[in-house]
């Protein structure tokens, strides 16, 4: 049976981890993305390096690990997102909330009409969950 407070969280990922505020002006916000370019990489730790020298400005994203504080353990959950071994990610969700999923994320409820387009465009579609409509549901147990 699957959980379904873990299936909540999944969903969260691919849902909720996009501003719905302009659909042409979509932002990632999962932190890590310090220099918020919708790209995790070697720039974000560059940026969070400066961050520390005091030559770049905090942004909200750059506490790749959530701890209220950016030093060395975000550019190491930073290097663990780019290599794909990190074993958590946090990211705000439609709300303006800050969401943690863990991870390996075994399944995904994608809702609306861009969730299963993501999946597919991340290679994920074969951990999509089926959803029927507001009226039905589907026991997977």
């Amino acid at each position: 049976m699957i959980d379904k407070g873990c299936m909540m969280i999944s969903l969260c990922i691919l849902f909720f981890a996009v501003s719905p505020a302009d659909a042409l002006d979509v932002r990632l916000d999962v932190f890590g993305n310090a220099n918020l370019d919708d790209t995790i990489d070697e720039e974000d730790i560059a940026y969070v390096k400066d961050i520390m020298k005091g030559s770049a400005e905090t942004t909200e994203l750059a506490d790749a690990n959530y701890d209220q504080e950016v030093d060395e353990e975000d550019i190491a959950q930073i290097e663990r997102i780019i290599n794909g071994t990190e074993s958590s990610l946090t990211f705000i969700d439609i709300f303006g909330d800050a969401e943690t999923v863990n991870k390996p994320i075994n399944h995904v409820a994608a809702l609306g009409y861009i969730g299963p387009q993501l999946l597919r465009l991340i290679g994920a579609e074969d951990r999509m969950l089926p959803v029927v409509g507001p009226d039905y549901y589907i026991d997977l147990s």
